[in-house]
């Protein structure tokens, strides 16, 4: 098992896994399945947790952890093994300069597609909702940045489309900031 998570597996891929092995365990929302039904025990669960949060650390100490394609799902696996504080205090951090926030803006950002009966092609729709950003960025504290961010307009098309969806989703909710 350690083989397997070892040191050249990417960590968004254990994270992945360890996931679907919690689900059987009753994690996530799941029903606990019987032991006979689970791939791994209670025991080796726990382990691979370790080894999870293990790395999820190390890519968050060495400042890769915004790089991964995915780290919001990074963030709440280290906030589910780890509480609260670590995530939050890394993204805080990671965060203070206006790069760094747009980038993990543009990361965040994801999309929906939808197709009416009478369309021929498929419409693809930005979505980033700030709730599902909450545990790690505070939308009242962070959203006079990210306007001011916007009206600068140094950014890449994508962090642009993150940031106006951001701005749109965070006015949609009713969570209008008179500044």
């Amino acid at each position: 098992m350690n083989s397997a998570f070892g040191k050249r597996t990417a960590v968004e891929f254990i994270v992945r896994e360890i996931m679907v092995l919690g689900q059987q365990h009753g994690k996530h929302g799941s029903r606990k399945k019987d032991e006979d039904d689970c791939i791994v025990t209670d025991e080796q669960l726990g382990k691979l947790e370790a080894i999870g949060l293990e790395r999820i650390r190390k890519l968050a100490k060495d400042e890769r952890l915004l790089l991964a394609s995915k780290p919001l799902g990074l963030l709440y696996m280290w906030k589910e093994l780890a509480g609260d504080s670590e995530p939050i205090e890394w993204v805080e951090s990671t965060i203070a300069s206006d790069a760094s926030l747009l980038t993990f803006l543009e990361k965040s950002l994801g999309y929906s597609r939808s197709q009416g009966l009478g369309d021929y092609a498929v419409r693809v729709l930005p979505s980033l909702n700030p709730n599902s950003l909450e545990p790690f960025l505070m939308a009242e504290a962070a959203i006079g940045r990210i306007r001011a961010l916007r009206e600068r307009g140094e950014m890449t098309e994508t962090q642009r489309a993150a940031v106006a969806q951001y701005i749109a989703e965070y006015e949609a909710s009713g969570k209008l900031l008179t500044e």
